[in-house]
């Protein structure tokens, strides 16, 4: 079992999966996410995690809203960018955001 996991890499990979998602002004489910990275969607909380307080420390909207549960349809428990409520104002900023301008801030 490889234990030196490098979270920054796999933030990077989600990083433009999720762009990919907003330019398509779609949300996805963790498991939508981990099964494009091949990867348990458990472990999705630690990269969205990095990204999450990226885009804080940025000012700019929270990217990691648009992966929710699929049962729920929202964020899970680690999501606090914004609260819960009234995703869809939330959505629709990450969606309006002009992302394909922006370079991926942990690589690739």
């Amino acid at each position: 079992m490889n234990r030196n996991v490098d979270q920054y890499e796999r933030a990077a990979r989600a990083w433009s999966l999720i762009i990919k998602s907003a330019q398509k002004r779609q949300i996805m489910t963790y498991g939508q996410l981990a099964a494009q990275m091949d990867l348990h969607p458990r472990v999705c909380r630690f990269f969205l995690g990095i990204i999450q307080d990226y885009c804080k420390e940025n000012n700019i909207p929270p990217l990691q809203a648009l992966v929710v549960n699929q049962r729920t349809g929202v964020p899970g428990d680690g999501y606090r960018a914004t609260g819960r409520v009234n995703m869809g104002s939330v959505n629709e900023k990450v969606f309006e955001y002009p992302w394909g301008k922006m370079k991926n801030p942990f690589g690739s």
